[in-house]
């Protein structure tokens, strides 16, 4: 798309216009399914999709000057895309928060929901000490914090800056948006992170699959990421996709935050244990009513759980449940863009 058509789809002339910026294209269905929800919540707070422009990450960095040019004001409210990368852990993405503040200083910002993690070593304490001076004070600020530990250090880090709590925004959105395929629930699905945040050993991951084979309860072996680019275009197709494969198992174990979110939002019973830091343990604190997700300690206890929690019927899930705990975030949205809601 070349600067003249991307300028079209921007739009600034409409002062309806909202801007969603940073969404992913990258392989990570969770991050997705953020972005997504991300645009179901505006539109349920009132904005037209055609006045919601969503901005990626490669868009940012190919069309930059021209965004930020056109962007730059007081009148255009940005939302920044949520998830778990407010810290040193996942440091490009934090880079990137921080690129976009600095070039636009005096526009409305709000950050979607977040996890705020910093390492405890130098590392992490010289970048927490960097990013003091992009976050705390900042007029027009607002930051949403996903779990209550994100919430209180930021509100330590940041004591000048307008600090909220809600959950994680995909459990805002109501799963009939997405086809769920009626199917036959058969064995286990086993979602384990393969990354820097994980805690559980090879070791851990053998003696799972070792009892789910006592069980006799066949399982496979899958992750949270798609062989496809996502897109715009395709994210809903990739989200749906990866639900129908949970919809379709009797159980999974897992130790990623957004399996244990797609098991909820599909009803499918879940076994899920921590990783290296605060999100999953905080965002379980949200749905921990729910009878079908169970948290574990360790390995002994997930498959514990697993035995009990695989006959389990079906749970339909209740996005409304948890829509008082978005009240504060409406509440924000709607002043900041008071005189643009058509």
């Amino acid at each position: 798309m070349d600067n003249n058509r991307y300028l079209r789809y921007l739009n600034t002339l409409d002062r309806r216009n909202i801007y969603v910026i940073g969404t992913p294209t990258h392989s990570n269905v969770g991050d997705n399914a953020i972005a997504y929800a991300e645009i179901l919540f505006l539109e349920a707070c009132g904005f037209a999709k055609k006045h919601i422009k969503e901005i990626t990450v490669d868009e940012y960095r190919h069309y930059e000057k021209l965004i930020v040019k056109r962007l730059s004001g007081k009148k255009r409210v940005i939302f920044m895309h949520g998830g778990g990368n407010m810290g040193n852990q996942w440091l490009n993405e934090e880079l990137f928060r921080r690129t976009v503040m600095g070039q636009l200083p005096k526009n409305p910002m709000i950050i979607l929901p977040q996890t705020f993690s910093y390492s405890d070593d130098e590392a992490g304490r010289r970048e927490c000490e960097k990013s003091v001076a992009y976050y705390n004070g900042r007029k027009g600020l607002t930051i949403v914090a996903r779990e209550r530990v994100s919430f209180e250090q930021m509100k330590k880090c940041y004591p000048d800056t307008n600090i909220l709590l809600t959950p994680d925004i995909v459990l805002s959105m109501d799963p009939k948006v997405l086809q769920l395929r009626p199917q036959k629930r058969q064995g286990a699905l086993l979602v384990l992170r393969q990354d820097g945040e994980k805690v559980l050993t090879d070791d851990d991951a053998g003696a799972l699959q070792q009892a789910l084979e006592a069980m006799e309860l066949s399982y496979r072996i899958t992750d949270m990421l798609t062989e496809r680019q996502a897109t715009k275009e395709n994210r809903q197709q990739i989200l749906e996709e990866k639900l129908n494969e949970f919809a379709g198992a009797e159980i999974v174990i897992t130790d990623r935050l957004h399996a244990m979110v797609f098991a909820a939002i599909s009803g499918t019973a879940c076994v899920v244990m921590k990783n290296n830091n605060h999100k999953i343990t905080g965002t379980y604190d949200w749905i921990r009513d729910l009878p079908h997700i169970q948290f574990a300690d360790d390995v002994q206890q997930a498959a514990e759980l697993a035995a009990e929690l695989r006959s389990a019927q079906q749970h339909d899930y209740d996005h409304t449940a948890l829509s008082s705990q978005f009240d504060s975030l409406r509440s924000v949205i709607q002043e900041a863009t008071l005189t643009k809601k058509g």
